[in-house]
């Protein structure tokens, strides 16, 4: 048995055209899936394109940084004014002119130690000025029943005056900038 099927140039061409178009169609859904398979088995993390450890590595330190930072400066003290066991200590520097002389100025100075109650301190004065430099005196005992009392001759001038007040552990330095007149 012979069958022949006779098409004619025009099926044929339809023909052909529409087996390249559904050839076509299978190659780009093929291409179009194997692209979504190929998003999907990879992975969606990262920052902005970058890893995600860079942004984890940069985010540890900036904490740790940050930490670092409030942590030093919450436990600097104060130079003028520190806190014992029991006491809040805070000193100032008083200064009066008492009196002309024929060499200067007599001038009383005073480390002023508020909740002094029953300690003793160590006072040591330095006093700068163009005429004078590093002029240094001391105070010893200064106590409730024996307060700070220093009295000098300066000449007239403006005189940088810094008092160091010891007692044990406990340093307190107070600045003080007079002018003599």
């Amino acid at each position: 048995m012979n069958i022949s099927i006779q098409i004619n140039g025009v099926d044929a061409i339809l023909i052909l055209l529409v087996l390249l178009l559904v050839i076509g169609g299978v190659v780009f859904w093929f291409i179009r899936y194997k692209r979504k398979v190929d998003d999907f088995i990879s992975p969606k993390f990262g920052f902005l394109g970058k890893p995600l450890t860079y942004v984890l590595v940069i985010a540890t330190f900036g904490i740790l940084g940050s930490i670092g930072l409030s942590t030093y400066l919450s436990y600097t003290p104060s130079i003028d004014d520190r806190t014992s066991a029991d006491t809040f200590e805070k000193v100032d520097i008083m200064y009066s002119k008492i009196e002309n002389t024929k060499t200067g100025v007599r001038v009383n100075l005073a480390a002023v130690i508020r909740n002094i109650k029953d300690k003793k301190y160590d006072i040591s004065w330095t006093i700068d000025s163009d005429k004078y430099k590093d002029l240094a005196l001391f105070e010893a005992d200064v106590s409730k029943d024996n307060p700070s009392n220093l009295v000098v001759i300066l000449k007239e001038g403006t005189y940088q005056v810094n008092a160091t007040v010891v007692s044990g552990d406990l340093t307190i330095k107070k600045y003080l900038e007079i002018e003599v007149k």
